[in-house]
């Protein structure tokens, strides 16, 4: 345990340097007007004597009390292994001076752990996330050894696509706090955006016999790269999870929608989806690139919304007005 220090004579009077001060400059005026008015040298000396006992003995008093209350509270301190929770275990403040520096204390502490809390949940949602991304990344792999061992080249592809999705997952998902300052707004073609995300996807949509039709164009002015990967995150999971069915991609107004028309969700599972590790339905996976795709809309200033009804489909869109222009 850490040594604690008494509270030394010295710094206890500079502390009250202002005090004595004050003390010793209304003694001298006491005296002087005593004096002034008459009063015997004796009884001005015994009157001065009195004072200064009096003053000594509020000195020693004060100085004994403070120096046990910082040893109590110099011990807590020594005692306690996390630091920030010191404002916990303050004793009980004496005087309104002391009450506000109690306050600010406590508020001190009271931010540091919810600080400390809010971090401990980001790291364990990130080591969940890290986890349960090895084990979807061991399927792709796995078959991509399969195929070889079998001469199926040519869908290993397919495969390495899929590692790549999850590979931009990850790194996006850890960029997401500095998502506003990575970001690389500039003016550009929905269609241009489109046709890359279908593009990257074309693989893992050809496997699943997923058709793709796109229709309109509209100039945008946003981060051409995050919009191209949250198109392709959409399209990653109509491949997934439903395979021989029709993605209609349509921009106009402002908006990019994806439409398939898929078995869609149920309405109590339909706010869920954006939520982080939430896969619904009974599919496997992450659970994560709707969760990345919302907060990077959240972060670049997009609307991002989802609609659905069982047995039909399902609709995303990305409504893009509130983004400003350069």
């Amino acid at each position: 345990m850490k040594t604690i220090n008494p509270l030394k004579i010295g710094d206890y009077l500079i502390d009250r340097a202002v005090t004595l001060l004050f003390m010793l400059a209304a003694l001298f005026i006491c005296c002087a007007v005593a004096i002034a008015v008459g009063m015997k040298w004796t009884g001005v000396l015994l009157s001065a004597a009195v004072c200064l006992v009096l003053v000594t003995a509020f000195l020693t008093t004060d100085y004994v009390v403070k120096s046990r209350r910082l040893k109590r509270l110099e011990r807590s301190c020594a005692m306690l292994k996390e630091k920030y929770l010191l404002g916990e275990v303050l004793p009980p403040p004496r005087g309104e001076v002391e009450c506000r520096y109690f306050d600010t204390v406590r508020a001190v502490s009271h931010s540091a752990v919810t600080a400390l809390e809010r971090a401990e949940s980001e790291k364990d949602a990130y080591c969940e996330y890290v986890e349960s991304w090895i084990h979807e990344l061991k399927t792709p792999l796995a078959a991509s050894f399969l195929m070889l061992e079998n001469g199926d080249v040519g869908k290993i592809k397919t495969q390495l696509k899929r590692m790549e999705n999850l590979t931009e997952c990850i790194l996006y998902y850890a960029r997401l706090k500095t998502a506003e300052n990575d970001c690389r707004i500039e003016r550009v073609d929905s269609r241009s955006i489109i046709a890359a995300a279908v593009g990257d996807a074309k693989e893992m949509l050809i496997e699943a016999d997923i058709s793709v039709s796109v229709e309109g164009d509209v100039k945008l002015v946003t981060d051409a790269k995050a919009v191209k990967f949250m198109l392709g995150q959409l399209l990653v999971n109509c491949a997934k999870y439903c395979p021989h069915c029709r993605v209609r991609i349509s921009a106009e107004n402002g908006r990019i929608t994806v439409s398939d028309n898929g078995p869609g969700v149920a309405a109590h599972e339909l706010p869920r989806l954006t939520e982080r590790g939430f896969t619904g339905g009974g599919h496997s996976g992450t659970g994560m690139g709707l969760y990345i795709v919302s907060e990077l809309c959240l972060r670049l200033g997009i609307d991002f919304s989802l609609s659905s009804v069982l047995g039909e489909g399902m609709s995303a869109t990305f409504s893009f007005e509130t983004v400003s222009k350069p």
